[in-house]
């Protein structure tokens, strides 16, 4: 949003990608009729599940024995083929490479605290949202399918035109499939996000407000996220992020990929259980 100004004098209609946050103080900035934000016909973002501070990246460093960020020449979170690996290329030609789902290990350890209380996981205020198209049967095909969702009559006017020129190819999904595919994240936030700002509030400490809520969400849910909390809790001190990087990376990221998919099996009668069915309410003004 630093280029407000650079907006407010172009000439002609603009189209903006940002992240929930982002994409929301631009819909604050259209509403109260901000002429550079007026300009932009199209909104368009990515799904935002969790994201990791920089020293995520350090940490990763140190464990292969590089000093610090400003040895980077190349950074990539997902080169190559679909889904992806993090790729990093030092000033001294050295190339590292993680799998996707192997570099995940660094999350708990680093997890921002946006990403904890924020609630917006498909980027609810954009005209087209794209996300990974998580599921068995497109993982096995390659090639990087994506979920889109349009919210607007624009968004489903431009993905139309796209499809009738051969510029994207489309199917059509029902929402139990489009939510199977990132039912973890969904509960995350729209379930666990509501949790733990009602503990930082029971304890003094500032969360954000919404304006809405889960109208009601089980005990068990409440203890899964107990759980997750105390990992993240431990995983986040000094010390445990020490004692991670003198784990060699090859015994962590498959560990770390064992365990994630033994948590979510474990989890997920309580974080799917009438999640499609979830209701809300909505805080008076």
């Amino acid at each position: 949003n630093t280029i407000l100004a650079e907006m407010e004098r172009f000439q002609g209609n603009l189209a903006y990608v940002g992240l929930p946050d982002q994409v929301a103080s631009l819909r604050v900035l259209q509403e109260f009729g901000h002429p550079g934000a007026k300009k932009v016909r199209y909104v368009i973002g990515p799904y935002t599940g969790t994201s990791m501070y920089i020293a995520a990246i350090e940490s990763y460093l140190r464990s292969n024995g590089v000093s610090g960020l400003d040895q980077i020449e190349k950074l990539r979170y997902r080169e190559g083929e679909w889904p992806g690996h993090l790729y990093i290329r030092t000033r001294e030609g050295l190339e590292f490479r993680l799998d996707k789902f192997y570099y995940n290990y660094l999350i708990p350890f680093f997890i921002t605290q946006t990403s904890l209380l924020a609630v917006d996981f498909t980027n609810e205020l954009t005209d087209l949202s794209v996300g990974d198209a998580w599921s068995p049967e497109f993982e096995a095909k390659g090639d990087g399918y994506s979920v889109v969702i349009t919210r607007s009559d624009l968004g489903d006017q431009l993905l139309r035109e796209m499809a009738s020129r051969d510029q994207i190819h489309l199917e059509t999904l029902e929402p139990e499939d489009a939510l199977s595919m990132h039912g973890h994240m969904f509960d995350f936030k729209k379930r666990g996000a509501f949790i733990r700002s009602t503990w930082r509030r029971a304890i003094g400490l500032p969360s954000p407000s919404y304006g809405y809520e889960p109208a009601s969400i089980a005990i068990s849910r409440y203890l899964v996220e107990a759980v997750i909390s105390l990992v993240f809790a431990i995983c986040r001190t000094e010390f445990s992020r020490k004692i991670i990087e003198k784990v060699p990376i090859k015994l962590i990221g498959p560990a770390f990929n064992l365990m994630r998919k033994s948590w979510k099996m474990i989890s997920k009668p309580s974080k799917r259980k009438g999640l499609l069915q979830m209701k809300f309410t909505i805080d008076e003004v």
